[in-house]
């Protein structure tokens, strides 16, 4: 073996026989400790246990989570892991193992609980090359550097009366997050459960997102939508949450606006629907635009529909029409059928989004991957500045009432907060985020629909399904 493959063992073992550091004692540590690893809080089958004073976890699950391949010898009672240049070997009840072969004194021994082989946490982490790091208030430990996600249970006591929150805390600032607006069953109209959404994008955590006719037959969102830099939905009240890839993100109260163009007789005609992947209401007289996001069909079977495939009109239908993936359609109903005229076969249509943003550069809006349109605000700028009148609220829901609900945030050094609350008026709510120290921040849907994901499983568990939802995942490296 070379002196450059021996030099990472050396280094390991004059760790290892200069000091040990060890976990808290163990009747402290029968509370729930916290494993993260790359910066990502890790579950396990079996969670961290503590034997005196020491962490330890089941040792397939620690291996493989590290990206070492694992070995096993039943008879011998032996773990072998591997990874990249470094072979540990560890047999239960013995202090000592090898690293690349050199025989390494153990302060604890691995041992069987319930039926599982437990290995201690610090060892296998540092003969792995990885940092390991205790923060004794969160009761975590952190392996491979501090976490871009977490999650927390507190309560807080906010103007004399006490919270319980579920909070999931995501540093915008690292590369590796991406955040994501996903719809129930890829398609505006239904809805599905937060935890089939979150796992169907592979989330590290998820909240639920705008307001939706929870009652009626079409579960159809009510707020401004985009996805995939895509307007798939027009709101226009309350505020808007959006956000770009790079993870900028701004809270506004925004006009989403869709902007169409046909060709005849080589002339431009400008066209403007009133709502998108929407059903139109019954005996009105309204232009409406449908894409893919609506689904494979527009599901009613009012109107005229004028089809578009790759910019050109195809077709003029009646009753329920068959939205072309490469394409769109736009129903005219009511007396805006007159304005069939416009839209000729073979003639040639588009369509392009358009912002009209109160208080932040359009130029955000017009590079936004995702957006939401929920609200009331909340805080603006570090301040409270609950008006839910003024953004055209005037359910009690949202004016009075206590109840479930869910808020997003962001702080001043850009660390996003999901939350969710047993029960608050909207005026609480803004007090609990500001307590939390969001710079900006605003309501999302509650009651039944308040619902929190992390780490794989419900922190708040929605009392039902839902149309859409903010995702929060890991970029590919």
């Amino acid at each position: 073996m070379s002196f450059k493959k021996i030099l990472p063992v050396i280094v390991i073992l004059t760790v290892f026989f200069s000091f040990s550091i060890g976990f808290p004692d163990q009747a402290a540590a029968q509370e729930n400790i916290k494993i993260y690893i790359g910066g990502e809080e890790k579950l396990f089958d079996v969670p961290p246990q503590v034997f005196n004073g020491y962490t330890f976890l089941p040792m397939r699950g620690i291996f493989e989570s590290l990206g070492a391949q694992v070995f096993w010898d039943n008879a011998q009672k032996r773990v072998t892991a591997v990874r990249k240049a470094v072979k540990i070997s560890l047999k239960v009840g013995e202090t000592s193992a090898t690293v690349n072969g050199k025989s390494v004194k153990l302060d604890r021994a691995p041992l069987v609980y319930k039926g599982t082989t437990m290995v201690p946490v610090r060892f296998v982490s540092e003969a792995l090359g990885e940092t390991v790091e205790w923060d004794q208030n969160a009761r975590s430990v952190y392996i491979g550097g501090r976490p871009y996600i977490s999650s927390e249970t507190k309560q807080v006591k906010v103007n004399g009366k006490t919270f319980s929150l579920n909070i999931v805390r995501v540093d915008l600032n690292n590369k590796k997050i991406g955040m994501k607006i996903v719809l129930a069953k890829d398609a505006l109209g239904f809805t599905e459960s937060l935890k089939d959404m979150a796992k169907r994008n592979h989330a590290l955590a998820a909240i639920n997102g705008t307001y939706f006719n929870a009652y009626e037959d079409l579960k159809e969102p009510t707020g401004n939508i985009m996805v995939d830099h895509r307007v798939v939905h027009l709101g226009n009240y309350g505020t808007t949450f959006g956000f770009t890839d790079d993870n900028q993100v701004e809270f506004d109260v925004v006009k989403f606006k869709i902007n169409g163009i046909t060709n005849k007789d080589g002339r431009d005609i400008e066209w403007a629907p009133y709502a998108i992947n929407r059903t139109p209401p019954v005996n009105l007289s309204t232009i409406v635009l449908y894409t893919p996001d609506r689904g494979s069909e527009t599901r009613f079977n009012s109107g005229i529909s004028v089809v578009v495939e790759n910019g050109v009109i195809t077709k003029h239908l009646k009753g329920n029409v068959v939205i072309p993936k490469n394409g769109f359609v736009v129903n005219l109903s009511g007396t805006e059928t007159r304005y069939l005229d416009r839209f000729p076969i073979g003639g040639k249509a588009s369509f392009s989004p358009a912002f009209e943003p109160s208080g932040t550069d359009v130029s955000f809006w017009q590079k936004a991957a995702g957006a939401l349109g929920v609200g009331p605000r909340l805080i603006t700028d570090g301040k409270i500045t609950v008006d839910p009148i003024s953004e055209g609220f005037s359910s009690e829901k949202i004016l009075s009432y206590s109840m479930a609900r869910s808020a997003i945030g962001v702080t001043a050094n850009n660390m996003l907060l999901l939350v969710t609350v047993n029960r608050a008026t909207i005026h609480e709510l803004a007090s609990i985020m500001h307590s939390l120290g969001a710079y900006n921040a605003m309501n999302l849907d509650g009651g039944a629909s308040s619902g929190l994901y992390y780490g794989g499983r419900y922190l708040t568990t929605p009392g039902r399904d839902l149309s859409n939802a903010l995702i929060i995942y890991k970029k590919n490296d």
